[in-house]
């Protein structure tokens, strides 16, 4: 079980980078249609 547990260690900070990179991807992702959804809301109380 140990082994197992260190190789999917190793193996998950081989990824890390990846792993963190895709997150701010996502969040930067987020943060885009945020955006969009609030021009889409200031649109909406203009008219």
């Amino acid at each position: 079980m140990a082994p197992l547990n260190c190789l999917e260690l190793s193996i998950f900070y081989k990824n890390l980078p990846l792993i963190s990179s895709y997150k701010m991807y996502l969040e930067k992702n987020s943060q885009i249609n945020m955006e969009k959804l609030s021009d889409r809301e200031s649109l909406l109380y203009d008219n």
